[in-house]
């Protein structure tokens, strides 16, 4: 085997010092700075079951990704340990880190506009305003105002912080490529670590079994950044598809407002319109039972929904003791390589 080359192994560890431990530390920041959501941003329903077990897995994930921060560095000194042990010819009393500057992030916050459907809504409220001040005259409209009230109380309780639950779902996924990142810079800079400091000693086998426990929490930091972001998106896809739905109904009752108002409005014409608003009321009334039922059902299913995603392991519920799937870099053994040189 060849020689230990203590200046060789120090140049490791500053390297691993730098764009690693870089990364990892703004995995770090994004998660405690760029993830933490307002309560209500998911919607006013919404909210109600995946605020709390998001925020727990956040929390989670933060620890998680600052305990990854520090282990990273740890893992550099504990290498310039070795270097100094071994007589490094520079005078060294620790790796400090030393942050480069990265790429920067991806992080995005534009989210979808909901100024279009806002627009919607208050023209219906401004309809249903118009009838109401006209004495409540419109046939038809009477029975379709407990339609479009119902239809906008579910769109409004169901209505998201659109700009930032994009900002936040993009915040993840840079988290996630950053933890990534750090692996990849992590395996490019120790590459040359065997010539510098062969496998054939009581220290190095120490490392070994280290650096074998570090990687299997580093990977699982991966998968839960992974895990969280995939549930964050089902989440939000979820509460979309509810708000879609729901806006139709608002759509659709906006749309028989302004045929039943333009038809009240038109002189001279009652004879042959009344008919028409008579057959327009019987079917509301019937519309109304059945956009009640289909309504109550999509709150239904957005609850199931929303009670699945918040409930799964591999997503918010990964800080649930027990589970297999979290990284431990707390319970690292105690970095004292140098002590067996």
């Amino acid at each position: 085997m060849g020689e230990v080359n203590p200046d060789q192994v120090l140049a490791i560890a500053k390297k691993v010092a730098a764009e690693p431990h870089a990364y990892v530390q703004r995995a770090h920041h994004t998660v405690a700075n760029e993830c933490p959501l307002q309560p209500l941003a998911f919607g006013i329903l919404p909210s109600a079951f995946v605020s709390s077990s998001y925020e727990g897995a956040r929390a989670f994930m933060g620890t998680a990704t600052e305990q990854g921060t520090e282990a990273t560095l740890n893992l550099a000194r504990g290498l310039g340990d070795v270097a100094r042990a071994y007589g490094s010819a520079e005078a060294v009393n620790t790796v400090n880190a030393s942050l480069p500057e990265l790429p920067p992030t991806n992080i995005d916050g534009t989210g979808d506009s909901t100024g279009g459907q806002i627009a919607v809504v208050g023209a219906e409220v401004g309809l249903l305003v118009m009838w109401s001040l006209t004495g409540a005259t419109i046939v038809g409209c009477s029975a379709l105002a407990p339609t479009a009230l119902g239809a906008m109380t579910a769109w409004a309780v169901v209505q998201p912080d659109d700009a930032a639950l994009s900002r936040a779902f993009s915040a993840w996924g840079s988290a996630r490529m950053d933890s990534q990142m750090a692996k990849n810079e992590l395996a490019a800079k120790l590459s040359g670590l065997n010539d510098a400091w062969p496998s054939s000693e009581t220290a190095r086998e120490a490392y070994d079994s280290w650096k074998l426990l570090y990687d299997s929490n580093l990977d699982l930091l991966i998968q839960s950044l992974q895990g969280v972001e995939t549930t964050f998106d089902n989440v939000v896809d979820a509460i979309g598809t509810s708000e879609d739905l729901m806006f139709g109904i608002v759509v659709g009752t906006l749309a028989l407002l302004i045929t039943l108002t333009a038809l009240e409005l038109i002189p001279g014409a009652s004879a042959v319109i009344q008919p028409i608003k008579q057959l327009a009321g019987l079917g509301l009334t019937l519309g109304t039972i059945a956009t009640v039922i289909g309504i109550g059902g999509l709150v239904f299913d957005l609850i199931k929904n929303l009670n699945e995603q918040a409930n799964n392991a591999d997503g918010f519920q990964i800080n649930q003791p027990g589970n297999q799937a979290q990284p431990h870099f707390e319970q690292l053994p105690r970095i004292d390589w140098a002590a067996d040189i």
